[in-house]
């Protein structure tokens, strides 16, 4: 493949990444601004004068077409202004202070999980049928049928409150960061230990495995040369929807734990319709998912070069 075929399938995942983000955005505004409700009306309102011009100095009395632009020059300039409900603050000052936090949650539960996962399907595909194997199997089951949240509040109850090894909740310390992290990691760390336990199993049963034995080598160095390399493909096609589902299952994470992230700003703006905060966490979380499947993409394509390579010869030969 030449420089240019390799310069067009960049620029066409590229594109593909920017209009997949332009989308995200444009749907954030139309589901916050027609959703029911309004930012200034609590349980103790104030006068419908006093509603109106905060509407108008918050340009909330304007059509949709024109907030819409007003919303686009935001996200473009990403200054997201001040914030209606915390007036002491700005959007981009809580996505500075809490997007670090989040960042550390987010990827040290994605380290866990990815350890965890690839330990324990290595573990049960060696002896599938022994005790090891089917409680390994029981447990991958469990996980990805229980949702972080409820792993959290089981983690609390018997690590907090019964044994009281580590802090109810809070952040700032390893041993009140841990139950966060094992809260977040261990559905996907579930999941990856099926696929690893499935893909081994039958890379296993493969001739040059077979013929790696018969060299005499040892079966950790048959799983970690051979076998383990062609059974990451598919954990790491799953990096993406994994980034995912860690990021914003963090939001009730950090809500249970009292972490200062970005998931306690988001449901707070969402209890309280605080339309800047939500959109400047929507962005940035858009942002992050975006780069993150580039990169994803990237790296599948680095591990097993015939899937860039057969895409690119396929395009080529469209143009031809």
């Amino acid at each position: 493949m030449n420089a240019i075929q390799v310069m067009w399938y960049c620029l066409n995942k590229l594109f593909r990444s920017l209009s997949a983000l332009f989308f995200i955005i444009v749907l954030n505004f139309f589901l916050i601004r027609f959703s029911p409700g309004d930012p200034f009306i609590h349980e103790q309102s104030p006068s419908e004068t006093v509603v109106k011009q905060m509407h108008r100095l918050y340009q909330l009395d304007q059509p949709w077409y024109v907030q819409c632009v007003h919303y686009l020059k935001k996200v473009v300039t990403w200054d997201f202004g001040p914030s209606l409900y915390y007036e002491t603050c700005t959007v981009n000052e809580i996505i500075q202070e809490g997007l670090p936090i989040s960042m550390i949650l987010g990827i040290s539960a994605m380290i866990v999980a990815l350890f965890l996962g690839i330990l324990g399907g290595i573990l049960s595909s060696i002896r599938p049928l022994c005790w090891q194997g089917r409680l390994s199997a029981l447990v991958s089951i469990v996980g990805t049928s229980v949702p972080s949240f409820l792993v959290a509040s089981f983690l609390q109850y018997v690590f907090a409150v019964k044994l009281s090894w580590v802090p109810l909740s809070g952040w700032g310390s390893f041993s009140s960061a841990l139950l966060p992290i094992l809260s977040l990691a261990f559905p996907p760390a579930a999941f990856i230990a099926r696929m690893i336990r499935a893909n081994m199993i039958e890379v296993l049963e493969q001739e040059y495995i077979q013929s790696a034995y018969a060299k005499g080598l040892s079966t950790i160095q048959v799983i970690f040369k051979h076998a383990l390399k062609n059974s990451m493909l598919p954990v790491i096609s799953y990096l993406g929807p994994l980034t995912t589902s860690t990021f914003t299952g963090s939001f009730l994470v950090e809500r249970i734990f009292n972490i200062p992230g970005l998931g306690k700003w988001m449901i707070h703006s969402i209890l309280h319709r605080d339309y800047p905060i939500m959109v400047g966490i929507t962005c940035t979380y858009g942002l992050i998912l975006i780069i993150n499947l580039l990169l994803v993409d990237c790296l599948y394509s680095l591990i097993d070069p015939r899937i860039e390579l057969k895409s690119m010869s396929s395009r080529s030969r469209k143009f031809r």
